[in-house]
């Protein structure tokens, strides 16, 4: 009789830590999710590089918020839905949008935001013009002439100081030629805001056909990448803390080309999802296995990545730079003025 007493006692001590468990998993969830995007044209021998943070919902105490002044639950997300603000060196941009903006109330509904993010943001932004079709009221204000410097700023504004992970990359890519940061907040299920940080830049890459190599650490400017703490969750699926923070490459070929993967760093790309319940192991996959969608997952290891690359072969055509045009030009425009004038000496030495 005891030992059945013991039995019973000791499963229903086991439920009750299971249930525990679970409601705990349940209650945390993520805070934050961070990836940084690369997307390649082999069209135009372009790489488009970006690094972003997200949290959903966003508040006060979350690891990204927005900053001292400015409070998104206070708008009527029936005027507005969402809010975009642009920096870079050339201009800053404000677009608001709400399905009840229109010609006559665009000013009314959209000042008192570009109020509230002017003095947060400390960029003072005046009104420019409303869409023509409704739905959209624009702003603007002078450009940052350190990007860096305001990305510094706008990180002790809005990141929390030990928010590390993906963090260390704003200020690199920042420094970029033509990098510019995008701030959003838009309005999402359950009556909650989202708020998102982007820094991204653009740049060339080799031509030809073969070992095209996407290195994600100098494109970002860091030695080594690692996921935030605050990015992690407990999955009662896993059983097993995981990390959502990742890397997503995508690669568009040239016209009728195709692209084939080569090599990797960490080395081996998984192109078979795992069995239900089996947790993909950190590294490099493309489930579809078409080697243009390659992604890089930290999964449940929050060690620092000290090489991480994608290799690709497939043809990547330039593109033609603005100064090669110019000099085509300048060259055309120097033969046909040099055969006006030799026709006119001959027509002129004719007569």
């Amino acid at each position: 009789m005891s030992m059945r007493f013991g039995l019973c006692l000791s499963t229903l001590l086991v439920l009750l830590l299971l249930v525990l468990a679970a409601g705990r998993v349940s209650a945390a969830g993520y805070d934050l999710s961070e990836s940084v995007s690369i997307v390649v044209d082999c069209q135009h021998g372009t790489v488009a590089v970006s690094s972003s943070e997200y949290v959903f919902p966003v508040n006060d105490t979350t690891p990204v918020h927005t900053p001292s002044g400015v409070n998104v639950s206070s708008f009527d997300p029936e005027n507005v839905e969402e809010v975009t603000l642009t920096f870079s060196t050339l201009n800053s941009t404000l677009e608001i949008k709400g399905a009840r903006i229109n010609a006559s109330n665009a000013r009314t509904i959209g000042d008192p935001v570009a109020t509230m993010m002017s003095t947060g943001f400390q960029t003072n932004f005046t009104y420019d013009y409303t869409s023509t079709f409704g739905q959209f009221v624009h702003y603007k204000a002078a450009g940052k002439g350190n990007l860096s410097q305001f990305m510094q700023s706008l990180m002790s504004w809005c990141f929390v100081s030990d928010l590390n992970g993906f963090s260390p990359t704003f200020v690199q890519i920042a420094g970029e030629p033509g990098a510019y940061i995008t701030v959003n907040t838009r309005f999402g299920s359950n009556h909650n805001w989202g708020f998102s940080v982007k820094c991204s830049y653009e740049t060339g890459m080799s031509t030809g056909s073969t070992g095209h190599t996407v290195d994600v650490l100098n494109l970002v400017g860091v030695d080594s990448l690692a996921p935030s703490n605050y990015s992690a969750y407990y999955s009662n699926i896993y059983l097993t803390t995981i990390y959502v923070s990742g890397v997503d490459v995508t690669i568009t070929p040239s016209n009728g080309g195709t692209v084939t993967y080569t090599s990797s760093q960490p080395a081996g790309l998984t192109t078979v999802q795992p069995p239900a319940g089996v947790l993909a192991a950190r590294g490099w996959y493309d489930y579809d296995e078409s080697g243009k969608s390659p992604s890089f997952r930290f999964e449940n290891d929050s060690s620092p990545v000290t090489q991480l690359s994608y290799t690709f072969s497939g043809t990547v055509v330039p593109e033609f730079p603005s100064s090669i045009v110019v000099s085509l030009f300048l060259v055309m425009f120097t033969l046909a003025a040099t055969v006006a004038t030799r026709f006119h000496r001959k027509t002129k030495n004719r007569n």
